[in-house]
């Protein structure tokens, strides 16, 4: 998936909000008050700390981009890089360490011409730009490759330790003080912060998990540093960690389908196997078994047992949990059966709310989606009179913070991340060949119309055709290895669009019949 399909991706992932945001519509960041700190812009905005966001603006005319750190304070700085040292930038910085207790800098990612390097957020230059590749930094360490060597460097920039002996094996990221690297044979196997081999190449495949563990061969297998591991409750939320290192995953077989429950280092129950589904939330587990969930605390008590119209529970550190309440609740019901003052249409989906930690209501369900509270608010959305979601910001009286104007908002204390709509979301500037705009297209014939409107005010809205003849336009909405979507718009003798039809093309295409022309602006998927 390329980078492009990545950005829509995130955007369509409203149920929760993201640290980071990316383009389309354009990226802001607000004040409580509404006020914007950063203008919207094409590009990304990521925060790297609370309050504390790192952005860029591409260099005109060259490659290169200039980055740019907001402080908490609302100050703005632009990151120094020395002559012949670029940051790595696409869409966004490429951001190499995040500041935190232990590391008080950003360190990006940098490179001269080929070569790849480390810079900090002051300037200086962490790691020369002249090797290979560098990998990610985890636990402290990363791998970086010059020619045939590989040497192990720690976050002050000092080597630990080198091989020539192996190559790198993906983004080679550290877990448990270990990290995959390919062998002469073909197989993976792991080294230590020394460079040392301590699990013989022997896998054919290994990804970096929480905890300390990796995952090998497509996931039949989990270690560590001493081999064969237990397998941990996973994090259901990773912004909220839950702080428990100790608890582990077991199975039983019951019919056609495997239970779970909990065991502790010494194979004690906490939570029995009578489970499809657990999770490790903020202070305990979060069960679910037949659509049904339950609240236990690290004891392994049961501290809430949902009602059956509870489809879907997110929970935080705080005291209310986000719930899904199923259309067909009579809460839910009523809300959408009031037609007046109405947010959003009657959904054909759960409405979100809050529960407390005893399971009484707090919040009524009336968002389509929303995050758990962080800094005593929560991004909540709506739908506007258009039919297209929108969130703002709700405080734990339900009420709006911030009025449901934006894309996306990301909670965060003084300072906010935002998407913001464009107001001519189909121009030139945005619109671009191979990006997947079927929903586009969608809105473009509910707000625009099209039949009637000249070559000159198609162009002007979308941009120029990747082909054009004199009575007809096509345009490629999204494009495969040997198929394309496209849609063709026909003019009449007033070069007018008189007339358009949607249409797959390709190797598979060429024979079949094409569709049939319409003269309406209705367009359906």
């Amino acid at each position: 998936m390329d980078i492009v399909r990545k950005i829509l991706v995130v955007l369509s992932t409203t149920a929760m909000c993201s640290s980071a945001v990316l383009a389309v519509p354009k990226a802001a960041v607000i004040r409580r008050d509404g006020t914007y700190v950063v203008q919207p812009k094409i590009g990304m905005i990521e925060e790297v700390a609370e309050d504390r966001f790192v952005y860029s603006f591409p260099i005109k005319p060259g490659p290169g981009c200039s980055v740019w750190i907001l402080e908490p304070s609302g100050e703005q700085k632009l990151v120094p890089q020395p002559e012949g040292v670029q940051i790595s930038c696409g869409f966004a910085p490429a951001i190499a360490l995040k500041r935190s207790g232990k590391h008080p800098e950003v360190w990006f990612y940098c490179e001269n011409g080929l070569k790849r390097g480390l810079l900090s957020e002051t300037g200086k230059i962490v790691l020369k730009p002249e090797f290979d590749y560098v990998g990610d930094i985890a636990e402290g360490h990363f791998i970086a490759r010059k020619d045939r060597t590989l040497f192990v460097y720690d976050e002050k920039g000092n080597i630990t330790g080198s091989t020539n002996e192996y190559t790198v094996c993906g983004r080679s990221q550290f877990s448990g003080g270990i990290v995959p690297m390919r062998g002469p044979n073909g197989k993976i196997g792991f080294i230590n912060f020394k460079a040392e081999l301590v699990i013989p190449c022997q896998y054919s495949d290994a990804r970096a998990l929480p905890h300390g563990l990796t995952s090998v061969d497509y996931g039949s297998e989990l270690i560590n540093a001493q081999g064969k591991a237990k397998q941990p409750v996973l994090d259901a939320m990773t912004e909220f960690p839950s702080g428990i290192n100790n608890a582990f995953l077991t199975h039983v077989s019951s019919g056609q389908k495997q239970l779970v429950g909990i065991v502790d280092d010494n194979n004690k129950v906490i939570v029995p196997c009578e489970y499809d589904k657990i999770e490790a939330v903020p202070g305990g587990f979060l069960a679910q078994s037949n659509k049904r969930f339950a609240l236990f605390n690290r004891s392994g008590l049961m501290s809430l047992f949902f009602p059956s119209d509870v489809v879907d529970v997110r929970i935080s550190d705080g005291p209310l949990i986000a719930v899904a309440i199923s259309a067909e609740n009579p809460i839910a019901k009523a809300i959408v059966d009031k037609s007046a003052g109405l947010d959003h249409p009657k959904p054909i989906a759960p409405l979100w709310g809050f529960m407390d930690r005893n399971g009484k209501i707090a919040i009524q369900p009336k968002f389509v989606a929303v995050s758990v509270f962080k800094d005593e608010v929560a991004a909540a959305y709506v739908r506007d009179s258009q039919g297209d979601r929108k969130c703002g910001l709700i405080d734990k009286t339900g009420a709006w913070a911030i009025r449901p104007t934006f894309d996306n908002v990301s909670p965060g204390k003084n300072l906010f991340l935002v998407t913001v709509s464009e107001p001519h979301f189909f121009s030139p500037e945005v619109w671009t060949e191979n990006w997947d705009h079927q929903l586009d297209l969608m809105k473009l014939f509910r707000d625009k119309q099209i039949i009637g409107m000249s070559r000159e005010e198609l162009y002007k809205l979308i941009g120029r055709p990747s082909r054009a003849d004199a009575d007809y336009v096509t345009y490629t909405i999204s494009s495969g290895i040997d198929t394309a979507l496209v849609i063709d718009f026909a003019f009449d003798e007033t070069d007018k669009v008189s007339k358009w039809r949607k249409r797959m093309t390709g190797v598979s295409y060429r024979n079949q019949t094409q569709p049939a022309w319409t003269s309406s602006n209705k367009y359906e998927i």
